[in-house]
Order: structure tokens, then C-alpha cells, then sequence
């Protein structure tokens, strides 16, 4: 009787164990929390472009919102990411939009070998969302932050976007383990970083002497 009960006890385990493993190879049903900032691009520019003596910071400026955002439904494979995501602001209006992004190399990963990942995300005209960059960084070097939410040299997620009305939206918070992605030599290489957003709003404010923040 005990030898019967002894196998039904390790059944039962091996049968949870295979749960656990299946779920952590799917990456799947699993959430990120960020937390940011919302500015439009004129604002954007007065907080973090330019000589660090003439900015102001952000939660002065006019169209400064603070936001939440949620990451759900993460499933993460060898090729790319999906997710849901939903972003709240301080008035408790809420933006959800499906997102289904490809790999890349991080232009960290080419130019110092750094482990930085992008993910390309599929654009669609009637979208609320236009996502503009999203880095996974897991390296320890310096990596430029916008928020100072994180260690610029610590392991971090970067998430930003435009909205429907024009405005900049900056996320940044911890590198979840589930994003801890390996370059892979297979991969095209993005160069959608902090600089790259800053050529961004240069092109929406006509202004070539916007550099990018130090």
C-alpha cells in the first residue's frame, strides 16, 4: 500500500514539474509593470534634450502625465515577442493595444558586443500606439536612461512610443528575467536606442540642434 501511494505521490510531482517547465518555456500569460512619463514633443525636448543646465524637469512642464503601464499575455520565442499592452495616466484613462514584434540586434550588441536586443514591432495606421523603441539591455556597461528610474549600468527594459496625438511616451524600469534575450549573430541589427529618439523628435520639431541626452 505505502509502495502504491509512493507512486502516485511522484507522479503527482513529476506531473507538476512538467506544469512549471512548460509554462517557463512558453514564457506565456505572464505580466511586466513599467511606470514613465508622458510629454508631448515640445515638452520632450525642454526635459531631456540639450545641455543638462537648460532643461527642466519633466513634471513641470505643461503636458507632463504620469503613466502606468501593463504588459500582458508576454509569450516570448526564438524569433520575437507578442504581448497586450495597456497603459493608464494619472486620470485613469486607459490605452490597450495587441503588439507582435521580430528580434533584432540592439546597435549596443554591434558596435561594444553588449548584450542588447530590440524587438521590430508590426505598425498598423488605425493603431493608438506607435511603438519607437523597445530594448532589452543585460549587460552592465553604461546604457543612456532617460528617467533615472534604474542604474544606467544595471540590466533594463526600455519601452517608448508615440500616441495618436503626437505625445512621447517613456518607459523604463528592471530587465524582467523572462527578457533576459541573447544577441544572436542570425539576427539584423536595429539601431532603435534613446539616439534614436531624438532623431525622432528632431523630425517633428525641424530642429537639427536637438542632440541626445548625457
Amino acid at each position: 500500500m505505502k509502495r502504491k501511494q509512493m507512486k502516485i505521490l511522484i507522479a503527482i510531482a513529476a506531473c507538476v514539474c512538467l506544469f512549471l517547465c512548460v509554462g517557463i518555456c512558453m514564457l506565456s500569460v505572464r505580466t511586466v509593470r513599467m511606470s514613465g512619463v508622458r510629454v508631448n514633443w515640445v515638452d520632450f525636448n525642454r526635459a531631456y534634450c540639450g545641455p543638462a543646465e537648460d532643461r527642466i524637469p519633466v513634471e513641470e512642464c505643461g503636458s507632463y502625465s504620469a503613466i502606468e503601464a501593463r504588459l500582458s499575455d508576454v509569450t516570448v520565442t526564438d524569433d520575437g515577442i507578442s504581448m497586450i499592452l495597456t497603459i493608464t495616466d494619472d486620470r485613469g484613462e486607459e490605452t490597450t493595444q495587441t503588439m507582435n514584434g521580430v528580434w533584432r540586434n540592439g546597435i549596443n550588441y554591434e558596435v561594444r558586443g553588449e548584450n542588447s536586443v530590440t524587438a521590430v514591432f508590426e505598425q498598423t495606421t488605425d493603431a493608438p500606439l506607435y511603438p519607437l523603441v523597445f530594448n532589452c539591455y543585460n549587460d552592465s556597461e553604461f546604457n543612456n536612461l532617460l528617467l533615472g528610474q534604474v542604474p544606467d549600468e544595471a540590466p533594463h527594459l526600455k519601452f517608448y512610443l508615440q500616441d495618436r496625438s503626437g505625445n512621447i511616451i517613456l518607459l523604463e524600469g528592471k530587465l524582467p528575467g523572462r527578457l533576459c534575450i541573447r544577441n544572436d549573430a542570425s539576427w539584423e541589427t536595429d539601431d532603435s536606442d534613446e539616439t534614436a529618439l531624438i532623431r525622432y523628435v528632431n523630425g517633428l520639431t525641424g530642429a537639427p540642434q536637438l542632440s541626445a541626452p548625457k
